[in-house]
């Protein structure tokens, strides 16, 4: 007997456990690096496994993305190692848990394979959130690409290798290119992408209100759709909305 989200049974989780996000790098940790290997849980594809490394006994279960998912996964790992979930009282005897989890820079420094794309979603209050351009670039292909999320606080506008900024609310997606040329190329290409989808904005507004304000044309479409004019907000036949009495 489980927990909702972990299907392992007393005894199946390991005191030593590696927690990646990924459930398909959990695998392939448990697949790479363990031997006699068993897989303990799938609950909604979160994917956990247990075997030996180096004499070592090793559990890996995957944390999903956000800490919402990461606080469920420890929890429940928590009450399958310590509370006899058949009568929901705390066993006598406490196991400890072990939890690792990687470090990035750490990783960051160490690591020698070359990526065609890198996203990072860090946590927005992250101290060394401005490094990770600097640190993240060297880690891709010439023509590779980095994708960073981040809050209001941080403007990579200025760093060299910056192409393109998409924002929705207060969370922006920078684009930083590999290559100083690649990122010199898209960086014009961007901006005559953003000025033909600004113009093509335009036309279509201005189209759509010239009919709105044409006369019934537009609404009338609209009522046989959704009983709303979406450019007034009156609901068609209402006396606020003077075009659209059909």
């Amino acid at each position: 007997m489980g927990t909702p989200h972990n299907a392992a049974k007393p005894g199946e989780i390991a005191e030593r456990i590696l927690l990646p996000g990924d459930p398909l790098r959990a695998k392939y940790i448990a697949d790479t690096y363990l031997e006699d290997v068993k897989q303990v849980t799938s609950v909604r594809n979160m994917l956990g496994f247990t075997g030996n490394y180096k004499g070592k006994r090793i559990s890996v279960i995957s944390t999903g993305m956000g800490t919402d998912n990461i606080d469920i996964v420890l929890n429940e790992l928590d009450a399958v190692a310590n509370i006899d979930l058949a009568t929901r009282t705390v066993k006598e005897t406490h196991r400890t848990l072990n939890l690792v989890r990687g470090d990035v820079f750490r990783f960051l420094s160490a690591d020698r394979v070359r990526y065609d794309v890198i996203y990072a979603d860090p946590p927005y209050a992250l101290e060394r959130l401005a490094e990770l351009p600097d640190l993240v670039l060297p880690h891709l292909k010439d023509d590779g690409w980095f994708i960073l999320e981040h809050g209001k606080d941080n403007d990579f506008t200025d760093h060299p290798r910056h192409v393109e900024t998409r924002t929705y609310g207060s969370v922006h997606f920078r684009f930083f290119a590999a290559s100083s040329t690649v990122s010199s190329e898209a960086a014009r290409a961007s901006r005559a992408s953003s000025m033909s989808v600004t113009t093509r904005n335009f036309d279509a507004n201005d189209r759509a209100s010239a009919s709105h304000l044409r006369g019934e044309d537009a609404c009338r479409s609209l009522r046989r759709k959704r009983r709303l004019c979406s450019f007034c907000k009156a609901q068609v036949g209402a006396s606020r909305c003077g075009r659209d009495k059909v």
